[in-house]
């Protein structure tokens, strides 16, 4: 099943929307999320475990200032 997800790389988002789906029963699991980032798939477990397996790149890099 597929489900749109707005957002470069929303993985909580994908993630709460495959659950509620799969909770309502509309989905079974796994479920692919598709996103402007990729694809994303969510394996939900009975026990309430979510795995988010999907492509990764680096985006940016920083620094977080110090404080006193």
């Amino acid at each position: 099943m597929l489900c749109g997800i707005a957002g470069w790389v929303n993985f909580p988002g994908g993630c709460a929307a495959a659950a509620a789906t799969q909770k309502l029963g509309l989905v079974d699991s796994p479920v692919t999320v598709r996103m402007p980032g990729g694809a994303l798939r969510i394996d939900l477990e009975e026990e309430g475990h979510v795995f988010l397996t999907g492509p990764v790149e680096y985006v940016f890099e920083g620094e977080i200032a110090s404080f006193p």
